[in-house]
């Protein structure tokens, strides 16, 4: 008895072609918009092994809470995405859910800056650079939006935060988060 199998080989040909040419569209769809996750998070630092990095806030405060990424190539703009963790712990593994952030500073007009690769090759003339996207935060800005979320004066929020990359209605996040606790003064 001869068993014909070219009926399950032309399926299996039409499915191998329809994942290769899903798989196409997809590559296309991410080169004509450019926005991949795969960015990283420069600053502020956390190494996640120590305490999380912390920041305080008060209305008159002068200073800002300076943050680095790696640019998308083709993002129009980005966010900073904050969501408070239900306890310290939860913070520190980072289990939170970013779809309902508890708020958002939005960055309409990007800023870009030169910065060495390591800050550690300061006195090297030939030291690798790269370009990062920054924005400085300023501290008055971020206890504003902590009172409008109930956080009382003196008082605190554990956060873990990420960047979201925009071009028109696609957004993409960072594949990194991270941890930062504020304390209102």
């Amino acid at each position: 008895m001869m068993i014909d199998v070219r009926p399950t080989l032309r399926r299996f040909r039409t499915a191998a072609l329809v994942a290769g040419g899903l798989a196409v569209l997809i590559a296309c769809e991410e080169s004509i918009t450019g926005l991949t996750s795969n960015f990283m998070i420069r600053r502020p630092t956390d190494s996640l092994i120590a305490a999380a990095p912390s920041f305080n806030v008060s209305a008159t405060a002068t200073t800002s809470l300076h943050f680095e990424w790696e640019p998308v190539p083709t993002a129009e703009s980005y966010s900073i995405i904050f969501k408070q963790a239900e306890s310290v712990d939860s913070m520190n593994r980072l289990e939170v859910d970013f779809t309902e952030p508890t708020f958002t500073i939005e960055i309409e007009s990007p800023q870009l800056m030169d910065v060495l690769v390591n800050p550690a090759d300061s006195a090297n003339p030939n030291a690798l650079r790269t370009t990062v996207v920054y924005y400085d935060a300023p501290a008055a800005m971020l206890d504003s939006i902590l009172a409008d979320r109930g956080v009382p004066s003196p008082g605190m929020m554990n956060t873990v935060w990420t960047i979201e990359a925009h071009r028109g209605r696609r957004s993409v996040r960072s594949i990194e988060a991270q941890r930062m606790v504020f304390r209102r003064q």
